[in-house]
Parts: structure tokens; C-alpha cells; sequence
């Protein structure tokens, strides 16, 4: 990796994204983040960016003018967003049509469970990662330890953790500090083109 040149982020400014950024600039990496408003650059670079990019997924010129110039990519999608797939795709595309040296996706764990709907358009994006002739590498990761946080209070009062799936189906948390920590590394290193990564917690 070109030292010279920036790491692109996309979804910068969400949860996964500015957790990136920060473990990213840790490492004095640049980090090149790609957000939507204007008004939120301050925001991004004290998160460690060292450039931003404003602009819209689907507005070819200002996708362009993001990666343009970056080593790699790191394309964290929105979470849950019905058109993700179609982001990803366009993102793919403009790293190879870039020469974009990696483009890593953030995905999901376990992709092939349709049953999840989001599962379907992670699957999809990367397949066609996969299909496009793009280096890349992928990271599934596990829920996130943080998404007990708003509703840990009621778990503590009433006793009872209710999920949105069966109380057999096993699971793995992960922290979401770790999870960007392993991004930033596998983003750094050389050594994984065409590897996809399972992230999940310990065991117990």
C-alpha cells in the first residue's frame, strides 16, 4: 500500500464507519472519508479524516472524485438500506474502472440465510464484488455487542432479552471497537486479496 495515498470510507459517519476512521488515524493511516452533508465535515475529520468527500452514492461525479487517488476502499453501506445492493454494485464498479489496488466490503455474517432480507442484498453485492474483476476482501461480521445497549435497561428490569428470531438459533456478539480494529488492519496489510473474513465474538 501506497502510504502516500488515502484509505476511502464510505459511511463514514455511522456507527461501523467513524469507528474505522478513528482506528484507521490511530495508526496515522490518511483516511479519505466519503459522507453525505456538507455541513458534517468538521464532524469527519474529528474523527481523524485527514480529506473529505461530500457527496451521493448515486452521483457518479462525486463517487468519482472519492476514490480517485485512494489505495483502497473500505465501503460500509447504510445499514438495512433497500438499495444496497445496487450501491455496492456502483461502488464495485467505479473501483475497477479506478484501478482501485483493494476494495474491502463490509457484508454480514452468514449471507446465505434469505430468510433475514438484508441477508439477500448483502449476498448480492458480494457476488458481484466477487464476479467484477476487482481485487478485493470481505468481512462478515457478527451482531454488535452495542446493539444491547438501548435496550439493556429493560433486559436488567424485566429479566427477559427478546429477539427478533428464535431463542435456538446460536449467535455470536462481537464489540464493535474490535470489529474496526480488524478492518483497519486487514485494510493496512498486504496478503488478503480475495479472502473473505467470518468476524465474530469469543465463544464464551
Amino acid at each position: 500500500m501506497d502510504p502516500k495515498k488515502p484509505i476511502l470510507v464510505t459511511g463514514a459517519l455511522g456507527k461501523t464507519g467513524s469507528r474505522v476512521i478513528s482506528a484507521l488515524a490511530n495508526r496515522n493511516i490518511k483516511v479519505r472519508a466519503f459522507i453525505r452533508r456538507e455541513d458534517a465535515v468538521n464532524q469527519a475529520k474529528a474523527l481523524g479524516a485527514t480529506e473529505v468527500a461530500c457527496g451521493d452514492f448515486f452521483d457518479d461525479k462525486s463517487v468519482r472524485f472519492a476514490i480517485e487517488g485512494c489505495s483502497r476502499i473500505i465501503h460500509i453501506c447504510p445499514p438495512m438500506n433497500p438499495k444496497e445492493t445496487e450501491i455496492s454494485k456502483r461502488i464495485t464498479d467505479h473501483c475497477l474502472a479506478n484501478k482501485t489496488e483493494r476494495m474491502i466490503l463490509y457484508s454480514v455474517l452468514h449471507p446465505l440465510l434469505q430468510d433475514v432480507p438484508h441477508h439477500q442484498n448483502k449476498l448480492a453485492a458480494e457476488r458481484h464484488l466477487v464476479n467484477s474483476g476487482q481485487n478485493f476482501t470481505i468481512l462478515q461480521p457478527s451482531r454488535y455487542m452495542q446493539h444491547l445497549i438501548p435496550i439493556w435497561n429493560k433486559i436488567i428490569e424485566t429479566g427477559v432479552h427478546s429477539m427478533p428470531f428464535s431463542i435456538e438459533t446460536k449467535f455470536s456478539l462481537v464489540d464493535l471497537e474490535d470489529l474496526a480494529e480488524a478492518a483497519a488492519t486487514i485494510a493496512i496489510d498486504n496478503g488478503h486479496d480475495g479472502a473473505t473474513y467470518e468476524l465474530a465474538g469469543p465463544e464464551k
